[in-house]
């Protein structure tokens, strides 16, 4: 199961980058993990993480490393998100 506090905890403790956090969060979080996720994201986080969900292109590669596809059912849930929460 996806723990979306080690991921910030990576973050925070500078193991991961902005960026790699917002990717693996996205992709980690199953659609009933989309407010949890919410609250325990930092706020530094939140601007990338609506910049990221914004220009969101289905089946576009954003890694080299052979990165998991995105769950669509979680882009269109944190548009949402931030459609109401902002």
């Amino acid at each position: 199961m996806f723990d979306i506090q080690k991921t910030i905890d990576s973050y925070e403790n500078g193991i991961l980058t902005s960026t790699e956090t917002v990717f693996r969060l996205v992709c980690g979080a199953s659609d009933a993990d989309i407010v949890e996720l919410m609250k325990l994201i930092p706020s530094e986080l939140l601007p990338f993480l609506k910049d990221y969900v914004e220009k969101y292109e289905p089946g576009k590669m954003v890694s080299v490393g052979g990165a998991p596809e995105v769950p669509h059912e979680s882009i269109v849930k944190l548009k949402n998100w931030f459609d109401v929460n902002e």
